[in-house]
């Protein structure tokens, strides 16, 4: 009985002693209590704001930097402090409390164990370099976040971003060397993109530019693998090398008609021989306006018109900028519920080529747009054949169809304006067309 006792009372003591030992550190900052406990887990919680720290040596448990893989943020604290984490390399899992507005500079500054981050409803600020983590790879964003500040995101492993709807500014430096980035979406609310926004982001091919953007800052596009880029009609600043070292562009499109006026070369190494289209009726104004766009090289740049069509709201006619109308009956060789390429040419005086998509229900024209791309492919993705349209060719040229691997599979000549070559027996995936010195991606399913 006696040693029945004995084994119950130490394993009572044992038992007192090791939950004695969970909280390594218990104190407070400002009106928030924080414990680090023995699992390396930080929990701040309280009511109130953190106070700011102003460096990352002030925050109350550093000392423990190396230890703390887990920071718990109450769902009553209502900011993060600067410096709040700075450097924490161990740090692998963040929650975040959803009453927290603010988030200060720094407060997640070289976290390099971080890789991933949810933010919930209640932030509506992000502060400067917060997560400019090496390993961090995708954040959510919500819609409350109005403001980013600058390198917030900077040389992170990110892939793709969605910036919500509610953000004005990208930053200066905001996603400077995301080298993995791939994908962009900037909302329609966005008017100014500032200086290196998106400098060193090498896997970028494609970026839609909002038809709100006002400003592009200095070197805010440094993107080798940019195909295409689209200058909207809004955009009254373009400032120095914008678009320089994007050197696999394939062409530009300048929406507005008067040319905004530039502070410098902004295609800097760009290949001067790409098209680039401009309203119709604006070639002298471009010509003079932009004559150093790609810095001085004693080639003059040869504009190509575009014409931009509309729908009017009966669906029965395609109303062109220069006043041209034309109702489906000027498309009998298109067939209904489909989409297609014509051409027209020499609209009002205009004497480019321009490429319409129509799109037919069962009344009328449902959907009309232009591409000004000088190669085009449909359908994309396919199944079986794919139609290949150079506006341009003079004369026979080569093509060839490569797999993502940049294995060569299917090759031969564009003989005629367009050409359909058999696909069926390519496996579903993403292929590349190459004609000429142009790429082209689709996709077989």
């Amino acid at each position: 009985m006696k040693i029945k006792s004995f084994f119950l009372v130490a394993t009572l003591f044992w038992s007192v002693a090791s939950s004695a030992q969970v909280i390594m550190k218990q104190d407070t900052t400002g009106n928030l209590t924080w414990v680090v406990k023995t699992d390396n887990t930080l929990t701040i919680s309280g009511s109130g704001a953190m106070p700011d720290y102003e460096h990352l040596v002030y925050a109350p448990w550093y000392p423990y930097r190396s230890l703390i893989n887990t920071v718990v943020i109450g769902d009553s604290v209502t900011s993060i402090g600067k410096y709040a984490f700075h450097g924490y390399s161990n740090l692998t899992s963040v929650t975040i409390g959803n009453s927290v507005t603010t988030i200060g500079h720094f407060a997640f500054y070289d976290c390099s164990g971080l890789t991933s981050v949810t933010l919930p409803n209640s932030v509506t600020t992000i502060g400067a370099f917060t997560f400019s983590c090496s390993g961090l790879i995708s954040i959510s964003i919500p819609n409350s976040v109005t403001s980013i500040g600058m390198q917030t995101f900077s040389a992170t492993n990110l892939t793709s971003i969605t910036i919500p709807d509610s953000v004005k500014i990208i930053e200066k430096f905001t996603f400077r060397n995301c080298c993995r980035l791939a994908s962009v979406i900037i909302p329609n609310s966005v008017t100014t993109i500032e200086n290196d926004a998106f400098d060193n982001c090498n896997l970028l091919d494609s970026v839609i530019l909002p038809h709100s953007l006002i400003t592009i800052g200095r070197r805010a596009f440094h993107c080798t693998a940019l195909s295409s880029i689209s200058i909207p009609k809004n955009v009254t600043t373009i400032e120095e090398y914008a678009f320089a070292l994007c050197t696999d562009l394939q062409f530009i499109i300048v929406q507005a008609t008067t040319p905004p006026p530039l502070e410098g070369p902004i295609f800097e190494r760009v290949p001067i021989s790409i098209p680039v289209y401009i309203p119709c009726g604006t070639y002298e104004a471009y010509s003079t306006a932009w004559r150093w766009a790609w810095s001085n090289y004693g080639t003059p740049v040869e504009f190509s018109n575009y014409i931009e069509p509309t729908i009017d709201t009966g669906f029965y006619s395609a109303t062109f900028r220069q006043g041209e109308t034309y109702s489906d009956a000027n498309f009998t060789n298109l067939m209904a519920e489909g989409k297609y390429y014509d051409t027209i040419q020499r609209i009002d005086g205009c004497d480019s080529i321009v490429c319409l998509t129509l799109t037919y229900d069962q009344t009328g024209i449902k959907q009309l747009t232009m591409h000004n791309a000088q190669l085009i492919i449909y359908p994309n993705p396919t199944t079986a054949q794919l139609r290949i349209t150079n506006y341009q060719l003079r004369d026979a040229v080569d093509y060839s169809i490569y797999s993502i691997t940049g294995q060569k599979i299917i090759q031969g000549k564009l003989q005629d304006e367009t050409t359909v070559v058999n696909v069926e027996t390519l496996a579903k995936g993403m292929y590349y067309l190459r004609v000429a010195e142009k790429t082209v991606k689709f996709i077989k399913e």
